[in-house]
């Protein structure tokens, strides 16, 4: 019996451990791409109304990019037409992704399967962006190599709409590891023999950027267009779309980039200083980080003495402090603000000292005697003392 007790108390111990022995499903990462199961992602549309789309529709530039691109119901004018009824306060639109479900890397292709959902939002003229439409799940193949990608790409066609470009989720999320260079080169042939196939006179370059690539179109030299035009496409290191731009000459048209709500991060900031009056050749150095950098502004006490100027992650931003500046203390700042508005600061005193030889020094003043008592005088003070003592030494013998 005792025995029995035993193991069923043995039993019931071993029990308290099951909780700590099952095992959870792990969340699955990607292989090819920067992703795991869970994650959240949101590309946000920006159209620009004015003078650039209307030159863009005099030069009736949506035809001549239909006829050497195949662009249908996605083309550059319907992306406008799709917004102009609600809101035309950028951005207009955002183009979530739901990461639900990673399959298994294909051994022989090194493909792998992702499945999304996805859909669209609008602002609707509240500054608010809530999910209007949720298309609902699909499954996107990724690839792990430059050739594949540029095939998916259709050689760079893909990159000339953001109808394109934000819904086709292999052109927002990539493989980290592609070569630009080698990407670049197949995407420009590539669009050029298309173009001459086609028996379209049109001149066009493929150029690789640090991280991305570009697609540039002279003036006069595709098809009507009466100004340049510039197709950019960038990608943070982990191989998501940082920012997409269409340019028509020097002005936007159009962009997509991702949301982002993280502020940059000052990293080394200079420290309060005092200097002499005399002082030269001193400066302030500050150092921030961030995914899309922007704009910086300095100014010291309420005067602006560095406006919008752009910046660059990691890299020092130095400022060149004048000479001469007066006596006193002198109130430095510096804010840092990213692409989409996000922002920090950091704050520096220098303090500048009063000029040598006209310094508030506190002369030490002799302190004068007290004034003498009238008729006071020490010869005098002695006399009477020594007549008051005879006197006393003669009163004291007459008593013995």
């Amino acid at each position: 019996m005792k025995k029995s007790k035993v193991i069923i108390i043995s039993l019931l111990g071993i029990l308290l451990f099951v909780p700590f022995m099952t095992s959870a499903r792990a969340q699955t990462t990607a292989a090819n791409v920067s992703l795991t199961e869970g994650d959240y992602y949101n590309w946000e549309l920006s159209l620009y109304w004015g003078a650039t789309k209307d030159a863009w529709d005099v030069d009736n530039m949506t035809a001549h990019f239909a006829e050497a691109f195949g662009h249908g119901s996605s083309n550059v004018s319907a992306a406008f037409a799709s917004w102009e009824y609600y809101w035309n306060v950028p951005p207009q639109a955002g183009m979530p992704y739901w990461i639900n479900e990673i399959g298994p890397v294909n051994a022989t292709t090194g493909e792998q399967d992702i499945n999304i959902t996805t859909g669209y939002t609008h602002t609707w003229g509240y500054g608010y962006m809530g999910v209007d439409n949720v298309w609902g799940n699909e499954t996107h193949t990724t690839v792990n190599n430059t050739a594949d990608l540029a095939e998916a790409w259709s050689n760079g066609s893909l990159l000339t709409t953001p109808n394109w470009i934000a819904y086709v989720f292999n052109s927002v999320i990539i493989s980290p590891d592609v070569n630009w260079t080698e990407m670049a080169e197949i995407c420009d042939a590539g669009l050029k023999w298309g173009l001459l196939n086609d028996s379209l006179d049109y001149n066009l370059t493929v150029s690789a950027l640090t991280n991305g690539i570009s697609i540039f179109m002279p003036a006069n030299e595709f098809g009507n267009n009466s100004r340049s035009i510039t197709l950019s496409s960038t990608y943070y290191a982990n191989g998501f779309l940082s920012h997409y731009t269409f340019m028509y000459g020097n002005d936007m048209l159009l962009e997509v980039w991702l949301e982002d709500d993280v502020d940059p991060v000052v990293t080394v900031a200079p420290i309060d200083a005092t200097v002499a009056n005399n002082y030269t050749g001193e400066s302030l150095s500050w150092t921030a980080t961030d995914a899309d950098p922007g704009l910086y502004t300095i100014w010291v006490n309420t005067t602006e003495v560095a406006s919008d100027i752009a910046w660059t992650s990691a890299t020092p931003v130095v400022y060149n402090i004048p000479d001469g500046l007066g006596t006193g203390i002198h109130t430095y700042r510096i804010n840092y603000e990213d692409y989409q508005g996000n922002s920090a600061s950091d704050t520096v005193l220098f303090t500048v000292g009063a000029p040598v030889g006209e310094e508030e020094e506190e002369e030490e003043e002799e302190t004068p005697p007290p004034p003498a008592i009238p008729g006071f005088e020490p010869l005098i003070i002695i006399g009477t003392g020594a007549i008051a003592t005879i006197g006393l030494i003669s009163i004291i013998k007459k008593r013995k």
